[in-house]
């Protein structure tokens, strides 16, 4: 394996392919809520790709501080150490950090919008500290993460705010129409962002399952590590209930949901209904790598879910 595609590996495209089409997929469900609204696809993509080289940079920097648990849990699968040396990855992450700060600057001043780039600078300084101590301590890593994935369908909002709030000054003769639609906008990110949260959360509270012989060993102190896979495994059902009672009190559509509402749901909630199955059939590291496949897959399903919106 060359040293190129050991880093293209490294970078986990696929998840910077959920990453990027988590926050179009929003971005696009939110332009269809309003007639009219003036699109800003360039600079929305540019502002995408910043997110991604920091995604980009954060898995490398997390396989860097990975390496020693990595080659207990997964040998051979972390290239750091092995196809690509340290000092190489590590000056990919600054590259690809620095690169999507320098394009989230630039969204920001074409903007005149400092918040967002506040928010992209939160994200960049989050996945260094995650790697550097946050991921070894209890639930706090994983609470960081679930949080940046939230960001994503939020960022996408904070995004168009500005120009929804001049689309509803541009039309004061259909004020109210508009306005609802707004309503509607926001209740999409709610949704998604809702999503991605406890996704995510599930999801690495599952991966601290899968990878608890290491974690143990390496002096991490993960939910599995230090009360045990079955506290870890209750913590992961919960979650997923909760997600489930929330999900349907969050429904975009007031004030009773009807049949589009009830497609929505079901496609997302059919998702969850077989995690919570392989949830309580989880026993081993194998069965918790299943179940943190599915989780990824349940994401994905609601990325897909976006579409929805498009035409309505």
């Amino acid at each position: 394996m060359s040293k190129w595609h050991a880093l293209w590996k490294t970078v986990r495209p696929m998840n910077l392919l959920i990453m990027a089409l988590t926050m179009w997929g929003v971005y696009g469900a939110i332009i269809a809520q309003l007639d009219g609204l003036e699109s800003h696809h360039v600079l929305f993509a540019l502002l995408t790709l910043s997110i991604v080289l920091l995604g980009a940079g954060g898995n490398i920097i997390n396989d860097i501080e990975d390496v020693h648990v990595d080659a207990i849990n997964t040998p051979g699968k972390n290239q750091i150490g092995q196809v690509i040396s340290k000092n190489w990855a590590m000056s990919w992450y600054f590259i690809l950090t620095l690169s999507g700060l320098l394009a989230g600057l630039i969204v920001a001043t074409l903007r005149s919008d400092i918040f967002i780039f506040c928010v992209i600078l939160f994200i960049a300084l989050s996945l260094w500290f995650y790697s550097r101590w946050m991921q070894k301590q209890v639930l706090i890593g994983n609470f960081v993460v679930a949080v940046l994935c939230a960001l994503l369908p939020i960022i996408a909002y904070l995004f168009l705010d500005p120009y929804l709030t001049d689309h509803i000054k541009s039309y004061p003769l259909n004020g109210i129409a508009t306005y609802f639609d707004s309503i509607l906008s926001l209740n999409i990110m709610r949704f998604y962002a809702f999503i991605a949260f406890s996704a995510t959360l599930a999801r690495e509270i599952a991966k601290d399952i899968e990878d608890v012989k290491g974690d143990v060993r390496g002096g991490y102190s993960s939910l599995a590590a230090r009360s045990g896979i079955g506290m870890a495994r209750t913590a992961v059902i919960l979650l997923l209930l909760l997600t489930a009672v929330v999900l349907f009190l969050l429904h975009p559509f007031d004030p009773f949901p009807d049949v589009w509402t009830w497609a929505l749901l079901i496609i997302i909630f059919i998702p969850i209904l077989i995690s919570l199955v392989l949830t309580f059939q989880l026993k081993s590291s194998a069965a918790a790598a299943r179940l943190s496949r599915w989780l990824k897959i349940t994401m994905a399903i609601g990325v897909a879910s976006t579409a929805f919106f498009w035409f309505l």
